[in-house]
C-alpha cells in the first residue's frame, strides 16, 4: 500500500474506489490503523464507531460490486466537528454538562456527506463553546498540531484540521463565525471554505437541540485540495426542507478559465491586525507567484470600507450572536461593563462586553452598518475577483490555556500583543457575510469556481517545526527519518564550557555536535525543515561557524551559498557595513556580485546572542539588493534579547535562558 495513499484528496480516494483499485472497508481499515497509530499524540479524532463505520463500508463495497450509482464520495472515510449532530454521538461543544446529551438523528450536513457516499466514522475535537483558536476541553482534552506537538491545530474546527493534515481522515466538516474553518486549516495545511452566509444550511449544528439559526456562523468543508472544497460545497449547499419548498440553490461557477483573465487585489496587512513579517512573505510570494503568470495584480486596491469600523461592527455583532449562550451572572456583568468603560474604550474586551449586553435598538443600527459594508464589497467585486490577506497575524503558536484568552498574548513581529487582536482577519470577510478560503499552494489561487473573496493561508513557518507525524505529501520524511530526529535531544550534544572565552562567560560549544553524525545529520534536517516555508533563493552564512552550516543547509535546499566576511578576506570588489559593538566597531563584507538583485537570502549563524552581528548582516544583504525573508540558527541566548534586534523572524533549534 503506498504510504501517499492517506494523504491523497477526497476526489482521488473516491475515483480509486471507483475504479476497484482499492475496497471500502480496506480503505476505511487504512486509516483505522493510521487513527491507533498517530492519534494518541493528536488527539484529534475523540469519538468512533468503528463497527459501524466497518458494516456501512462493507454495505459500500457491495454497492460497487452490483455497479449500483455511486455518490461523488463513495468511500472515502470522514470524520467530522465535534458540534454537528451524529446519531448515536455525543453532542457538547465541550461542555461537561452536555456530556451524555446523545444526538438521535444526524445533523443536514453529516446526513448530505452520508447521502454522497462518505462512510462517517468519528468526530474531532472542539474548544469549550467553540471560543478559541485553540481545541482543548474538560471533557476530551488538548488536540496537537500535527506539525508541531507544542503547537495548537487552532480553532474551533481544531480536530478536523488536524486529522486531515496527518492523514487520519479523508475529509471534513467544521463550522466559522470566527475563523474557526479558516484558522485551523491555515495552522495545518489544509484546504478550507467558508461559504457565503445562508448557503450551506447549519441545521443540527446547534447544542441543546437548538433550532434556530445563528447570525454570521456558517458551517462548510475542510479537506486537503481545492477540489474537494468544490464536491463537498455542491454536496452540502442549499436550504433545509422547509425554505427548500419556496427556492433553491444555484451556485455560479466562474467565468474565467486562465489565471491571466483574473484580477486580484493583496492586502498583507492593517493597522488593526499587524501581521507578522513571515506570514506577509507568503501573501507576497503568492502576488510574485500570480503576476508572473499574467495576473492583473494590485497590491493597493481596496474597498471603500474603514477597517476600525468594519472590526467595532464585527466583534459587537459577534459577540452579540453568541451571547444567548451566556449565564445570567455573566450577562449581567456584561451590561455592568458595558455601561462603565470609557466610550473611548475600543479594547477586544470592551467590544466583547458591548456586544454581550447588545440592546436588540443597537443591534439594528450595527445590522444597518453591516450592509453598508456588503454595499462597499459588491462595488469593489465589480473589478476585481478577489482578495488575498491574512487568515490570522502568525502561522500556529504554542499552547497556551491560561486565564481568560482576551489576556494571552502572541509574539508578532518580535513584540507581543494580545491574541484577538487577530479576530479583525476573521472579520475582514465575516462581517460582511462573504466567503472565504484558505489557500494552501501557489498553484491553485485562483482555481475551483472562484467566488468573490478569498483568503490565503501561508505556508506551515516559524520556529523550527518537527515532523512528529507524516504529515504532507511533498516534504514527509521517511519513517526512519521521522524515528531518528524524534528520538535527538540536540542540547545533550552542546557541551558547556565555563569561563571561556573570558571569566564569568558560559561558552557554548557546537564542536561536540559536529562530532555526532546522528544529532549532526538531526540538525541540518530540522534548520531546513525550518527554512523551507520561506523558499529561499540562496543562504548567506556568517564567518566563521556559520560557513559550517550554511553549506550543507544549501545542500538540502537545493539552494547556493555565499560568504559573509570579517574585513579583507574576501577577493574581488567587495561591500562592506561597519556597525557599532559594545566596545569600538567591527566590519562585514560580501562581494558585490554575490547575490542577484531581488534575491529571496536565509541569514545562518551558529548562534543568536546580542544580535549584533546578525542584525548588521541584514542590513549588508539588503543594501546590496538582497530581500531577507528570515535568519536562523542552532543556538538563541534569550536572556540576551538579540531577537529584539533583529527586523526580519529568526528561526532557532535551542534555546538557553542563562
Amino acid at each position: 500500500m503506498s504510504l501517499a495513499l492517506p494523504f491523497q484528496t477526497a476526489k482521488q480516494l473516491a475515483t480509486a474506489v471507483r475504479k476497484k483499485k482499492i475496497g471500502c472497508l480496506e480503505l476505511l481499515d487504512l486509516y483505522l490503523k493510521r487513527v491507533e497509530a498517530y492519534n494518541p499524540e493528536l488527539n484529534a479524532i475523540i469519538a468512533t464507531d468503528i463497527e459501524g463505520a466497518r458494516k456501512r463500508a462493507r454495505a459500500a463495497d457491495q454497492a460497487v460490486k452490483r455497479a449500483a450509482k455511486l455518490g461523488p464520495l463513495h468511500g472515502v472515510p470522514m470524520t467530522i466537528k465535534e458540534s454537528f449532530d451524529v446519531a448515536g454521538f455525543p453532542t457538547t461543544y465541550g461542555d461537561p454538562a452536555f456530556k451524555d446529551s446523545v444526538a438521535q438523528q444526524n445533523s443536514l450536513v453529516a446526513q448530505r456527506m452520508v447521502n454522497a457516499g462518505v462512510t462517517l466514522f468519528g468526530k474531532t475535537n472542539v474548544p469549550l463553546n467553540l471560543a478559541d483558536w485553540q481545541s482543548y476541553n474538560e471533557i476530551y482534552g488538548s488536540t496537537n498540531n500535527p506539525w508541531d506537538l507544542s503547537r495548537t491545530p487552532g480553532g474551533s474546527s481544531g480536530g478536523a484540521g488536524a486529522a486531515l493534515a496527518a492523514g487520519l481522515t479523508g475529509i471534513e466538516a467544521g463550522s466559522d463565525i470566527g475563523a474557526s474553518i479558516r484558522n485551523p486549516a491555515h495552522y495545518c495545511g489544509v484546504w478550507g471554505h467558508k461559504p457565503t452566509w445562508g448557503v450551506v444550511c447549519p441545521k443540527g449544528h446547534a447544542l441543546n437541540g437548538n433550532v434556530a439559526y445563528p447570525d454570521i456562523n456558517v458551517v462548510g468543508p475542510l479537506a486537503r485540495g481545492a477540489e474537494d472544497l468544490e464536491i463537498a460545497l455542491d454536496v452540502m449547499a442549499g436550504p433545509d426542507a422547509i425554505d427548500g419548498r419556496g427556492w433553491t440553490l444555484t451556485l455560479p461557477r466562474s467565468k474565467k478559465k486562465k489565471l491571466r483573465d483574473f484580477k486580484v487585489a493583496v492586502l498583507p496587512t492593517d493597522p488593526n491586525a499587524e501581521v507578522d513579517h513571515s506570514v506577509q512573505s507568503e501573501i507576497h510570494k503568492l502576488a510574485d507567484f500570480l503576476r508572473k503568470r499574467k495576473v492583473k495584480v494590485n497590491d493597493k486596491a481596496r474597498p471603500a470600507i474603514d477597517t476600525s469600523e468594519l472590526n467595532d461592527v464585527y466583534i459587537r455583532l459577534l459577540r452579540a450572536a453568541t451571547s444567548a449562550r451566556l449565564s445570567d451572572a455573566v450577562y449581567n456583568q456584561a451590561i455592568a461593563d458595558a455601561a462603565s468603560l470609557p466610550a473611548g474604550d475600543m479594547s477586544y474586551f470592551a467590544q466583547m462586553q458591548r456586544g454581550n449586553a447588545l440592546s436588540h435598538r443597537t443591534w439594528l443600527q450595527l445590522n444597518e452598518k453591516r450592509h453598508r459594508l456588503r454595499l462597499a464589497w459588491d462595488a469593489f467585486f465589480k473589478d476585481y475577483d478577489l482578495m488575498i490577506c491574512p487568515i490570522s497575524v502568525t502561522a500556529a503558536f504554542p499552547h497556551d490555556q491560561k486565564g481568560l484568552r482576551h489576556l494571552r498574548t502572541i509574539a508578532v513581529n518580535n513584540r507581543n500583543v494580545p491574541v484577538v487582536d487577530q479576530i479583525f482577519w476573521a472579520g475582514y470577510s465575516g462581517a460582511a457575510l462573504l466567503p472565504a478560503r484558505p489557500r494552501t499552494a501557489c498553484r491553485s489561487a485562483c482555481r475551483s469556481s472562484v467566488r468573490n473573496m478569498a483568503t490565503i493561508r501561508p505556508s506551515p513557518s516559524p520556529s523550527c517545526w518537527r515532523r512528529n507525524i507524516a504529515v504532507s505529501n511533498r516534504h514527509r520524511p521517511t519513517a526512519e527519518k521521522d524515528a531518528m530526529s524524534k528520538d535527538i535531544d540536540l542540547k545533550k550534544h552542546i557541551r558547556s564550557i565555563p569561563d571561556f572565552p573570558k571569566p564569568g562567560i558560559l561558552f557554548y560549544d557546537i564542536s561536540t555536535l559536529l562530532a555526532h553524525a546522528k544529532a549532526w545529520h538531526v540538525t541540518i534536517e530540522r534548520l531546513a525543515d525550518a527554512l523551507r516555508p520561506y523558499k529561499p533563493d540562496v543562504l548567506a552564512g556568517v564567518e566563521s561557524r556559520g560557513f559550517l552550516l550554511a553549506a550543507p543547509l544549501a545542500l538540502a535546499l537545493g539552494t547556493g551559498f555565499v560568504m559573509l566576511r570579517k574585513q579583507g578576506k574576501l577577493p574581488g570588489t567587495t561591500v562592506r557595513h561597519t556597525y557599532a559593538l559594545e566596545y569600538g566597531t567591527d566590519t562585514i563584507e560580501i562581494q558585490q556580485d554575490a547575490i542577484k538583485k531581488g534575491a529571496r537570502v536565509a541569514l545562518i549563524d551558529d548562534l543568536l546572542a546580542t544580535g549584533g552581528t546578525m542584525a548588521a548582516a541584514v542590513t549588508l544583504l539588503e543594501n546590496v539588493g538582497g530581500i531577507v525573508p528570515v535568519a536562523a540558527c542552532v543556538i538563541e541566548l534569550t536572556f540576551l534579547d538579540g531577537r529584539k534586534r533583529m527586523k526580519v523572524p529568526v528561526e532557532t533549534l535551542l534555546k538557553y535562558d542563562s
